[in-house]
C-alpha cells in the first residue's frame, strides 16, 4: 500500500518535469510497474536493488553530474540510508526527503537535547 501511495504523489509528479529519471527501488513488482508506466517509463532507467548497496559516487560519473536524491524514507531505514548517503556528499547536490516526524527531530537537535545524537551530529557536520 505505501508503494501505492507514494508513486503517485512523488514519481509522478517529479517524473513530469524531468527527462530522465534515475530510480532505485528495491520491490521488484514496483520496479516493473514503473518500467512499464505510460508516460513515465520511457524516461527511467531503474535501478532494482538495495539503496544501502548503491554506490552514488558510480552513479554520479555515470550521469555526469551530481545526484539531486529524493524520496519518502521508511522509518527503519531512515538513518542507515542517510550515513550511506552522507558518505558520498562529493557525488550528491543535494537531498529531499519525506520523514518521520521522530527522524527529523533528531536531525535537527541541538546539544543538550533528548533527540540530539549521532545523527544529529553527522547530519549537522555534513549536510549544510
Amino acid at each position: 500500500m505505501k508503494s501505492a501511495l507514494v508513486w503517485p504523489l512523488l514519481t509522478e509528479p517529479v517524473g513530469e518535469r524531468l527527462d530522465k529519471l534515475t530510480v532505485i527501488e528495491l520491490d521488484r513488482d514496483l520496479a516493473a510497474r514503473l518500467q512499464t508506466h505510460p508516460f513515465l517509463g520511457p524516461k527511467l532507467t531503474i535501478y532494482q536493488q538495495d539503496a544501502m548497496t548503491m554506490n552514488f559516487g558510480e552513479l554520479s560519473a555515470q550521469l555526469g553530474q551530481p545526484l539531486r536524491v529524493f524520496g519518502n524514507l521508511p522509518y527503519n531505514i531512515s538513518t542507515p540510508l542517510m550515513f550511506h548517503l552522507f558518505s558520498y556528499t562529493d557525488a550528491i547536490a543535494d537531498m529531499h526527503f519525506m520523514l518521520q516526524k521522530e527522524v527529523v527531530n533528531r536531525l535537527v537537535a541541538g546539544p543538550n537535547s533528548k533527540a540530539y545524537g549521532r545523527l544529529s551530529v553527522m547530519a549537522q557536520y555534513t549536510v549544510r
